[in-house]
């Protein structure tokens, strides 16, 4: 990948920073193999300071190789605390602050590639982000929640299937957050929800079994989500949402060409009102 994005900038521009490229170059190779006491070594400060900067968006060529090599050396960082307790060390909240709108920015990028790791990475980070934190960045930064499933959405039509596969990951993993604040300003409305819905389900009927298989699995967790809900106060949006995508599902079973996974999700959708 590395090798690749090098030529793809040398054929642009002959006066492309060759000190800068392979000072990045070195770096994401270190961190795609460093052990743990390298990893330890890494702060806040130096994750703020040399890899985030990169990630913001920038005119010329140099800058769209850079920006995609940062967001593979975040990749690479973030994937070696995924799933880990260090993870906690690495992402404070002021360095989730800063990486879900830069993240969220890179969401757009012309680069199909970095375009995925930009959404892994996003999917990586939500993971980590607890309740509170994640209602902080609302209250800080609430543009950037309100459009971030919008533009996932979008994703889902992305002409490269590895983006759209990472979109529906992101998404799942989004609508989990959202619905743990058990709180009517930051959890997502009906409408929003039959939007999310109406686009997975336009998703199973996409020709590549993989997309299906992807979309499917966050319509399950949306009404997983719904079936596990016991707050009382939210009753009535639950019974709401269970019966938008009943209908939803039904609508779309008669229009697909294979309709055995709508039948799978309204199976599933009998079991919420059990």
């Amino acid at each position: 990948a590395i090798s690749e994005i090098r030529n793809e900038y040398s054929s642009a521009n002959s006066s492309f920073d060759d000190f800068s490229f392979k000072l990045w170059s070195c770096a994401q190779c270190e961190l795609s193999s460093a052990s743990s006491t390298f990893f330890a070594q890494f702060t806040t400060d130096v994750l703020l300071s040399l890899v985030l900067p990169n990630l913001v968006w920038k005119a010329g060529g140099m800058a769209s190789a850079l920006r995609k090599l940062a967001a593979a050396t975040l990749f690479s960082l973030l994937s070696h605390y995924h799933n880990k307790k260090d993870t906690a060390l690495l992402l404070h909240p002021e360095t989730i602050t800063h990486l879900i709108p830069i993240l969220h920015s890179n969401l757009e990028d012309t680069e199909s590639t970095t375009r995925e790791l930009s959404c892994v990475c996003l999917t990586m980070v939500l993971e980590q982000v607890s309740t509170e934190t994640f209602k902080s960045i609302m209250e800080t930064n609430t543009r950037v929640i309100d459009t971030l499933y919008p533009r996932l959405l979008e994703l889902l039509d992305d002409s490269h299937n590895p983006v759209r596969i990472a979109a529906c990951q992101a998404l799942e993993v989004f609508l989990t957050l959202a619905h743990s604040t058990g709180s009517s300003s930051y959890n997502l409305g009906l409408s929003s929800l039959e939007n999310i819905t109406s686009s997975l389900l336009i998703q199973l009927d996409d020709p590549d079994r993989e997309i299906q298989e992807h979309a499917f699995q966050v319509l399950v967790v949306l009404l997983e989500l719904q079936r596990n809900s016991n707050d009382i106060d939210n009753h009535d949006k639950k019974h709401g949402v269970v019966e938008m995508m009943n209908r939803k599902i039904n609508d779309s079973l008669t229009s697909h060409r294979d309709g055995s996974l709508c039948r799978l999700l309204l199976d599933k959708v009998k079991s919420c009102h059990e």
